[in-house]
């Protein structure tokens, strides 16, 4: 039984401005049948056209930030890119936001959602930053402060496992075949305090 489904940002390739793609990129996103939480990725709302790029993601796809809760445990699904690359988008400020859903999430156990992983980036045999670490400290300190047992990302195209504040950090496969990397997805289980996950292939 799939409780939802989340994906974690990057969904229309640069291409949310695109009436035609956006929707349908949607329509057939919104064909699963389980609850669907989708979050922007910097393919989604881009740096160098924030403001249409973030309007059309508020008013078309969904909020910046989001809470639900399946069978007592509480999904936070948070933007953090202004955090992470130190930009703003006007009226939204991740660490506010984020400190308030956690909070409302005071005594369940929670699973934080975002798109960009807190560490090192590693890409054609070389690491390379992309939180700086006054953010990373930031998001650190939020994490310890909470019942957080995992955080789950997307971003780096590969399947990794990272450690953030002492709770793993799952970086996800794409659901998208690029660069030639498979596509896949991830079933993940809550269990016992604890989250554990298989991974599922798609033909390429």
């Amino acid at each position: 039984e799939i409780a939802c489904v989340v994906h974690t940002g990057d969904i229309f390739a640069d291409n949310i401005t695109d009436a035609e793609v956006r929707e349908a990129g949607l329509k057939e996103l919104r064909r699963l049948k389980a609850p669907l939480y989708l979050l922007p990725g910097n393919h989604d709302i881009l740096q160098e056209d924030i403001a249409t790029t973030a309007a059309v993601y508020t008013q078309r796809v969904g909020p910046l930030i989001q809470q639900a809760e399946h069978h007592g445990v509480v999904f936070v699904l948070a933007y953090t890119e202004p955090l992470a690359l130190g930009f703003e988008v006007k009226g939204y400020d991740p660490v506010r936001e984020l400190e308030a859903a956690l909070a409302r999430s005071a005594g369940k156990p929670i699973i934080l959602f975002h798109h960009r992983p807190a560490v090192e980036d590693y890409v054609e045999y070389a690491s390379s930053a992309r939180w700086s670490d006054p953010a990373r400290a930031v998001l650190e300190k939020l994490l310890a402060a909470h019942d957080v047992k995992a955080v789950i990302t997307g971003h780096f195209h590969r399947d990794e496992l990272h450690w953030v504040g002492g709770r793993p950090v799952f970086a996800a496969p794409p659901v998208a075949g690029y660069w030639g990397r498979q596509a896949g997805f991830r079933l993940y289980e809550y269990r016992d305090g604890r989250v554990g996950y298989r991974t599922i292939y798609l033909a390429q």
